[in-house]
């Protein structure tokens, strides 16, 4: 039984003696109130059946059976004093934890989303709904973790749809063998597993993830469109043996099998891998072709790596297939070829139309950086080799489409080898090469029926043409043959081809050069009654007159005031007398004061070119 005790005042915190209460349970029906824990009537104290009374101070005291009850007030007079007091626990403490012990103690304990049994009943059942590790741990585990990604209007997603276009090739590879392939130490043919870590994606597209690495294979790996390849780096150095750094294909298969093939393959990115061949098998790195059923079509080709292959890149395969083989919209950029014998061979009609190298090094090229048996609509920029042999070439053309071929921003380092061949299988009017803007170290030689643009190149080798070629320079800068006299020809022309020349005037005005015919110098300072400026109309070795009495050093290069059309070089520098007798044998001597002179070739001949009025 509960004993209740409570002072009963008005707002002013007065006593209210005299007042009756009255206890009514949830249903309104009166509840019987004693006097003490004996069950006594509070009548015999109150004087009014089941009312307690307020004595002199307020206070109201009774006896009730445990329950929650309503409590009503009411005045001496027995009248209704509002607001009543609404679902009053009453419980002796005893009684509570008796009962709270029980089965449905729980049921008895309110919170603010019902009783501590509804949120456990909630609580339970969500913990029954939760996937357990064994369950997690199956094939549609992800799809019971969700994902969101930070940031605004993102949407809730399941781990296994955030992560269907995404193949790490570890998921397919045993786990036993992960540790060496790490280390770089692996010695299992992968090529299996990796295969088909692509085809898992060939129906819905997306990427392999490649981890860092060493991945041995034996046999071709066939790409899938629109599965792109993706790996972690691809370093390289030779300090204190072969370091691989990164993602690289170990690839030791046969001769006659490229190590990726992209075979009328569409949309694929290739990025951050390396491909290290066996150099004496002469094996090819990466092989694109196609039948045109369907064409190869926009490939991608980043950060990668190609090393000890005999052939980088073979881009179309000889029309072996069909004679309008279609391997184009191609980009290759940012990629390392070391010690390869050629980097890319492109030989296919259309093996090229709408593509683009650019910012491709190579090192120790064997044979050639570019072999271009078929290829046009191609641009190669920024662009640089170094050649081990005399027999070495950065672009090899051959039989080069309608369409021109633009190289730009590229250089060969100086020593051996050769820049540039140009010999087209048939005449070709149509198509051309364009140099521009390169550093020509190499000799440059083209033959046959061609025609050729350089423009703004600094050209330190020699530029020969055999055959009808059409060879057009505009602002060029003419440095001389590397490692000889600036004396020596750059420009070696056979008959019947054609050669002309654009430049400004530089400071020396090219005095010494051995100029072209058709070489014009542009004044830069036009002055009436002037010319724009001089055209050489006979090739040789641009002089200055002799001058009597003259100061003249060594290297400056003379010619006798009557043409006699040799020139010579002042080997000994001074002062000179009269005019001499100057001899036409080749490498003859002559003095004149001080100074000695050699005869060294032919003088050109510079005539003024499009007149300026006075």
């Amino acid at each position: 039984m509960f004993k209740y005790t409570n002072a009963f005042t008005n707002r002013s915190g007065d006593s209210l003696p005299g007042y009756f209460a009255r206890l009514y349970d949830s249903d309104g029906n009166q509840v019987d109130l004693f006097a003490d824990a004996s069950g006594t009537p509070i009548a015999t104290i109150s004087g009014v059946a089941n009312a307690a009374l307020s004595d002199e101070n307020g206070m109201f005291r009774w006896y009730v059976a445990n329950g929650t009850y309503d409590i009503r007030f009411f005045d001496a007079n027995d009248v209704f004093v509002a607001p009543a007091e609404i679902g009053v626990p009453m419980f002796e403490a005893s009684q509570v934890l008796v009962d709270l012990s029980g089965d449905d103690g729980a049921t008895l304990v309110g919170t603010p989303t019902g009783t501590v049994q509804d949120d456990l009943d909630a609580a339970s059942a969500a913990i029954a709904e939760r996937p357990t590790s064994v369950a997690l741990a199956t094939s549609t585990g992800g799809d019971g973790i969700g994902f969101l990604q930070s940031g605004t209007d993102a949407l809730l997603r399941s781990v296994s749809d955030k992560l269907l276009g995404f193949v790490d090739v570890l998921d397919f590879i045993p786990g036993s063998l992960h540790a060496n392939i790490r280390a770089g130490t692996n010695t299992t043919d992968l090529t299996t597993y990796i295969q088909k870590a692509i085809d898992s994606l060939q129906t819905r597209g997306g990427t392999v993830y490649f981890p860092a690495g060493r991945y041995k294979t034996t046999d071709t790996l066939t790409m899938r469109s629109g599965v792109d390849i993706l790996g972690s780096g691809r370093h390289i150095d030779f300090n204190g043996g072969l370091n691989l750094y990164g993602s690289w294909i170990d690839y030791q298969g046969a001769t006659s099998d490229p190590c990726l093939s992209f075979y009328g393959r569409e949309a694929i990115a290739y990025s951050n891998m390396g491909i290290l061949c066996v150099e004496a098998s002469n094996q090819t790195a990466i092989f694109i072709g196609s039948d045109n059923a369907p064409a190869a079509k926009r490939l991608t080709f980043s950060h990668f790596t190609i090393v000890a292959a005999d052939i980088g890149v073979q881009w179309g395969n000889a029309n072996a297939d069909n004679p309008l083989e279609q391997c184009d919209d191609m980009t290759f950029s940012d990629g390392y070829f070391i010690s390869c014998g050629d980097g890319f061979v492109i030989d296919a009609a259309n093996a090229a139309d709408y593509s683009k190298v650019e910012r491709i090094s190579f090192e120790n090229v064997k044979r050639t950086a570019f072999y271009m048996k078929k290829a046009a609509f191609i641009r190669i920029a920024d662009c640089a080799a170094g050649l081990i042999f005399n027999t070495s070439i950065m672009f090899k053309l051959e039989g080069v489409g309608p369409d021109p071929i633009v190289i730009s921003l590229c250089q060969s380092e100086a020593g051996n080898g050769k820049f540039l061949t140009y010999n087209p299988i048939t005449p070709n009017d149509q198509g051309q090469v364009i140099l521009d803007a390169n550093i020509i170290n190499q000799p440059v030689e083209i033959n046959g029926n061609a025609r050729a643009l350089s423009r703004g190149n600094f050209n330190n080798s020699t530029i020969t043409t055999t055959g009808f070629v059409r060879f057009k320079s505009e602002d060029d800068v003419w440095d001389g043959v590397y490692g000889q006299p600036i004396h020596v020809p750059q420009v070696i022309v056979a008959s019947p081809g054609q050669f002309s020349a654009r430049c400004m005037k530089n400071s020396v005005s090219y005095f010494g050069h051995s100029l072209p015919n058709n070489f014009r110098i542009e004044n830069g300072e036009a002055t009436a009654g002037g010319f724009e400026g001089v055209v050489v109309t006979r090739a040789g070795v641009h002089c200055t007159p002799f001058i009597p009495a003259g100061e003249f050093g060594a290297g400056q290069y003379v010619q006798p005031t009557v043409d006699n059309t040799h020139a010579y070089l002042v080997t000994v520098g001074g002062t000179t007398g009269t005019e001499p007798s100057w001899p036409t044998g080749s490498g003859a001597t002559v003095t004149s004061g001080t100074v000695t002179f050699q005869e060294v070739g032919t003088n050109a001949i510079l005539k003024g070119y499009g007149a300026i009025a006075a």
